[in-house]
C-alpha cells in the first residue's frame, strides 16, 4: 500500500502566513472603505469639522472647514495652525483658547466672528470644541465644529432694527397707542398713552386694563 506522506512543516507555516496575510488584507480593505465613507460623509456636511493635535495643528479637516480657511482641499491645511492662516491677533486668540481648553479639559461653546483668510468677508460662527483623550484619559488634542450663523445673525439684527424703528415712530405719534395680547394684557404702550393715563409704561406691560384701572 502507498504510504501517506505528511505535509512538510514549512508548507503548514506558509499556509498560516498566507491566511493571516489574506485576513489582514481584508481588514485593511474594510478600513479603507470605512475611511472613504467617513470622508464622504464629513465633506458633505455644511458645518466646519476639524481635529487638532496638542499643538493646535490640523490633523483632520473637512471640505467646508478647508474652504473657510481659504483653501480648496482639506489636505492643504493639514499640519497647519491658525497662526499659519489668520492675522496674528485673531490667530493668537484662537491658539490661547485651544491651549486653555486642552489644559483644563473643559469644552468651549460660543459665538464668534471670523474673517475668511484672503478676503475681507466677515462671517459669524457658533463654535464648539471638545478635548480628545487617549485610552489613559490624557488630552491629546481637540475636535471642533463651526456652524455658520451669519444669516441668522443678520435676520435677528434686522428684526431688532425694525423693532427699534417701529418703537421710534410710535413714540413720535401725537396719540395714545397700545397693543394687547390674546388675553387682553398690554404688550406695548407709547409715551403719549402713558401721559394720558398718568402712568408709567412698566405699570401697564403684562397686565389687563382691569388690573391697572385703565
Amino acid at each position: 500500500p502507498l504510504e501517506r506522506k505528511e505535509k512538510p512543516a514549512e508548507s503548514l507555516e506558509d499556509s498560516k502566513v498566507a491566511a493571516n496575510n489574506a485576513r489582514l488584507a481584508q481588514e485593511n480593505a474594510q478600513l479603507v472603505q470605512e475611511r472613504d465613507l467617513l470622508r464622504t460623509l464629513i465633506d458633505g456636511l455644511p458645518d466646519n469639522i476639524f481635529v487638532k493635535d496638542r499643538q493646535s495643528r490640523v490633523l483632520i479637516s473637512n471640505l467646508a472647514h478647508a474652504r473657510t480657511l481659504g483653501a480648496t482641499r482639506p489636505d492643504e491645511v493639514l499640519g497647519k495652525s491658525d497662526r499659519d492662516i489668520f492675522p496674528a491677533e485673531a490667530a493668537n486668540q484662537y491658539y490661547e483658547d485651544e491651549q486653555a481648553l486642552m489644559k483644563s479639559g473643559q469644552p468651549l461653546n460660543r459665538k464668534e466672528s471670523v474673517v475668511i483668510p484672503g478676503t475681507s468677508e466677515k462671517r459669524w460662527v457658533q463654535t464648539t470644541k471638545v478635548p480628545l483623550r487617549d485610552k489613559q484619559g490624557a488630552v491629546v488634542g481637540l475636535m471642533g465644529i463651526n456652524r455658520d450663523i451669519t444669516e441668522t445673525n443678520q435676520t435677528v439684527e434686522a428684526l431688532r432694527e425694525s423693532q427699534a424703528l417701529n418703537h421710534s415712530l410710535l413714540e413720535q405719534l401725537p396719540m395714545g397707542i397700545f397693543r394687547k395680547d390674546r388675553e387682553g394684557r398690554f404688550v406695548l404702550v407709547n409715551s403719549e398713552f402713558c401721559r394720558i393715563k398718568g402712568m408709567k409704561a412698566e405699570e401697564f406691560l403684562g397686565k389687563t386694563p382691569l388690573e391697572v384701572g385703565a
